[in-house]
């Protein structure tokens, strides 16, 4: 049986994170910059977050987050995030406006470990349709492929969500087909 809904350790998707790649992307490591961040859930604004970057450090929030370089294979560096603990990640968390950590910190965990067979069909789903800029009701039309992605790689998340919807509802009509057995 699983657990009901807001119980067990709080998950990752659940605390405002900011990542090393979409940083980069973003442009704060190529040259001094300063902006805000800004978390967003169903299109609307959740949170924000000051970031600067001076060219030797980032500050989020008035923290200073240490930054660590490491050698590639075939030249070049890849940053990370230093956490406070000395673990090297690409992501920190700060739940409730706390300070920014590694989610081993906050002891995090991910929704999907948490959650029953039957809802992590579900999570799979909605997980590609957000990446694919939708909506997460599966009631909506299947999301656009968006500009620049490749159609193969848009059919086999399409593949994939379909899979995982036609498990999840399949798995969902039978738990309610036992429900109702009991019930009679």
């Amino acid at each position: 049986m699983g657990r009901p809904l807001g119980s067990g350790r709080r998950t990752v998707e659940q605390t405002y994170s900011i990542e090393i790649r979409m940083l980069k992307r973003e442009g704060y490591f190529a040259t001094p910059k300063q902006g805000n961040w800004v978390w967003r859930w169903n299109g609307e604004i959740i949170g924000t977050a000051r970031i600067e970057w001076d060219g030797t450090r980032l500050m989020v929030r008035n923290q200073v987050i240490g930054l660590w370089k490491t050698g590639c294979r075939f030249g070049g560096q890849r940053l990370w995030f230093r956490c406070s603990c000395g673990r090297h990640v690409a992501a920190l968390y700060s739940p409730n406006g706390g300070p920014w950590a590694c989610r081993h910190c906050y002891q995090l965990t991910y929704a999907m470990r948490q959650a029953i067979p039957r809802d992590r069909h579900l999570l799979r789903a909605q997980r590609i349709r957000d990446r694919l800029g939708g909506r997460r009701n599966m009631m909506e039309d299947f999301p656009e492929r968006p500009k620049g992605m490749h159609r193969r790689r848009y059919n086999r998340m399409r593949e994939i969500h379909d899979r995982a919807a036609e498990q999840a509802f399949g798995m969902i009509e039978s738990w309610i087909d036992r429900v109702h057995e009991r019930l009679s």
